[in-house]
């Protein structure tokens, strides 16, 4: 039996920040991508020494699986692959901000926080579903 120089933990965070590169990368090609080995880096440090991440949009904790990549201006409005425009973010919250700005959509969650939660549930359903064109 092989024994592996990475423990679980480790090999699955870098499997993972691995396929959140590739993810981002294949989504812009422009030389703001960063390396894996800063990438890395960066999500390393976006624990802030909790051993968790934090989704910026609800708050939940995150562990290596649950986390997602957003540009808070997406690349579809002439945001960048640079770490000032990237944050760590659940996977409903970033398939429900879609191509909203940072900003737009929390506006919009501020806005359906006063709403009853089957409306709040039917919306964001709805901004999840992908649409059949694009712009």
């Amino acid at each position: 039996m092989t024994t592996s120089r990475f423990s679980r933990d480790e090999r699955d965070f870098r499997s993972k920040s691995q396929r959140l590169l590739a993810a981002v990368r294949r989504r812009d090609a422009r030389p703001s991508v960063p390396t894996l080995e800063e990438f890395r880096a960066w999500l390393e440090e976006e624990k802030r020494g909790t051993g968790f991440w934090e989704c910026v949009y609800c708050g939940r904790l995150l562990d290596i699986s649950g986390v997602s990549i957003d540009h808070k201006i997406p690349l579809s409005r002439t945001g960048l692959s640079s770490f000032d425009n990237l944050a760590i973010c659940c996977e409903p919250c970033n398939r429900t901000k879609g191509d909203l700005l940072e900003s737009e959509y929390r506006q919009l969650t501020g806005m359906l926080s006063v709403w009853s939660k089957e409306s709040r549930e039917s919306v964001k359903r709805r901004l999840r579903q992908k649409p059949s064109y694009r712009r």
